[in-house]
């Protein structure tokens, strides 16, 4: 008989503590939500910082290892093609809609430097030395956009 009459109790139980617990998760705030614009505008910065970031790791990375291709004396070689494709493709595939223009500029204008150079090797049309002249011009116009954003 005690089981019956627990059973009832702590159904009721259940229920009170349902019900208190309904009451007070529906309370109501008035007022308009709005957006802490500090918070908002330093989100935005740290993105841009770690997206310009990338870019300029990707350029530096590149012309490191074609700097090293050129040391071993293979920078006309099928080595030296292979990195100059593959920092084309790394900076391109960092260039993200959230670099900011004052680094995306300068990185695309390396990008076009650096292809121009691979044709250059590819087919021996061209002036070596403006092709090179304008691959370290490029170069030092993404390091000083890179040093511009902290990077």
């Amino acid at each position: 008989m005690r089981a019956r009459t627990v059973g009832p109790a702590v159904s009721l139980a259940t229920l009170i503590g349902a019900i208190t617990l309904l009451v007070a998760c529906s309370t109501t705030v008035q007022g308009t939500a709005v957006e802490n614009k500090a918070d908002v505008a330093a989100v935005v910065t740290s993105v841009r910082m770690a997206a310009a970031d990338a870019v300029c790791d990707a350029v530096e990375t590149g012309n490191k290892n074609f700097s090293d291709v050129v040391a071993k004396k293979d920078s006309t070689g099928t080595e030296g093609l292979a990195v100059l494709d593959d920092m084309v493709r790394d900076v391109q595939a960092s260039l993200t809609k959230d670099v900011p223009p004052s680094v995306k500029t300068p990185a695309t204008a390396f990008i076009d430097a650096t292809e121009k150079m691979a044709t250059y090797i590819r087919t021996g049309n061209g002036d070596s030395k403006a092709l090179v002249d304008d691959y370290f011009a490029a170069l030092r116009q993404v390091r000083t956009a890179c040093s511009t954003h902290g990077v």
